[in-house]
């Protein structure tokens, strides 16, 4: 079973934080809280676990932009040689339809434009581990 985990983004000081390190206290003094339940207001991004760790490990989050391999070879000869290109797509995580995965805006030999799932990534094209390279937040940049 898939450990259900968050993070959040705050915007004021632009950084990551610790969901245990956040009380109500920290949000407002004069909050009331129910039990557990801490009503976030929009300081706080918050981002979910996808249950996935990416090839060094890490845990993969909502929010993270990930490099997936997308390597082709186009055979040419009888023997099986040709060309290959090596061309990664960077990509953020997210969740369509109840299913993570991620958007792919420039298509190439292995992916078409459109959502992909990393279910159909890792069994219809490439059993090659996702790594993160960084988050929408700190490094949005990456995906331009």
């Amino acid at each position: 079973m898939r450990e259900i985990k968050f993070r959040a983004w705050e915007k004021e000081r632009k950084q990551m934080v610790d969901l245990f390190k956040i009380t109500p206290l920290a949000l407002d003094p004069d909050l009331e809280v129910d039990g557990l339940f801490i009503p976030f207001d929009d300081r706080y991004k918050l981002m979910q676990y996808t249950g996935l760790k990416d090839k060094n490990g890490k845990e993969v989050y909502e929010g993270d932009i990930v490099l997936i391999p997308s390597y082709y070879k186009e055979i040419i000869l009888d023997d099986g040689s040709g060309p290959s290109y090596d061309e990664p797509q960077i990509c953020e995580v997210e969740m369509l339809d109840g299913c993570w995965g991620v958007k792919i805006d420039n298509p190439d030999e292995l992916f078409d434009r459109g959502f992909y799932s990393f279910f159909k990534i890792k069994n219809d094209i490439t059993d090659d581990p996702i790594e993160i390279i960084g988050n929408i937040y700190e490094n949005k940049d990456l995906l331009k």
